[in-house]
């Protein structure tokens, strides 16, 4: 299950009374709504400071994120109870956050997160909590965020689609860059992870990762190393300092 197709330009709702949210199902009478597209959903923060988005124009559609300190794990509301929610929700907080207005609920729960978190991941929307989870959860993943961001978001993806065990991932992410890029593409290449963290997203979606691997692929050992004297072109998805 997939919320992404709500997306962000919907209703957002926001609770009015966020401390008076309950974990269970959030009490509709202390939340108001701003008007905008059809869709959305409702924010709220509960006394454990778990946030709860609830979709009103799906029935009995609801999320809940516990806090930084829990992992940031997802769980939907499923026939009366919360079931972890093992899919990337496709909701990226940190966007939301930035339309939302000073005091809301969502301000609150995304400033647990990390200062030096926050603003470097604010650039990646495809599978953002996955991200945030990861960065949360394992340290190995945090030092690979702050050193090559783009190329965890790479390692996300594929060990995603390919339903990679806790403990593989584990086995990765103690690899150097090098060698983490190598599983992802069979290159191995401290020039490359270079063009890796060199590389700024234009929009952060699915298909700048498609066109890092395939300008990696296509280069076969040349294309990557030149990088450095490119020129900024505006018709690629993604751009380098």
């Amino acid at each position: 299950l997939s919320y992404s197709s709500i997306g962000l330009s919907s209703v957002v709702c926001l609770a009015a009374h966020a401390a008076e949210c309950p974990d269970g199902l959030p009490e509709m009478s202390n939340c108001y709504c701003h008007p905008g597209k059809a869709g959305g959903f409702l924010i709220l923060l509960s006394p454990s400071g778990a946030l709860i988005l609830d979709f009103p124009l799906l029935p009995e559609t609801r999320l809940r994120y516990s806090p930084w300190a829990l992992g940031l794990s997802v769980e939907r509301w499923e026939a009366g109870r919360w079931v972890v929610e093992a899919l990337d929700p496709g909701i990226p907080l940190l966007h939301a956050v930035r339309s939302a207005n000073a005091g809301e609920p969502i301000h609150e729960f995304v400033a647990q997160f990390p200062r030096e978190v926050r603003s470097p991941a604010e650039e990646y929307v495809y599978l953002q909590t996955s991200l945030l989870q990861w960065i949360a959860t394992r340290p190995a993943a945090a030092e690979l965020f702050a050193h090559v961001p783009t190329l965890l978001l790479l390692l996300i993806v594929a060990a995603q689609e390919a339903g990679w065990s806790a403990q593989r991932i584990e086995r990765v992410l103690s690899r150097r860059c090098s060698e983490i890029l190598e599983r992802l593409t069979g290159i191995r290449s401290e020039a490359a992870v270079k063009f890796i963290h060199r590389i700024r997203l234009l929009h952060g979606d699915r298909r700048d990762y498609a066109l890092i691997l395939d300008s990696l692929d296509s280069g076969h050992g040349t294309l990557w190393r030149e990088f450095s004297q490119w020129p900024v072109s505006r018709s690629m998805s993604w751009q380098f300092d």
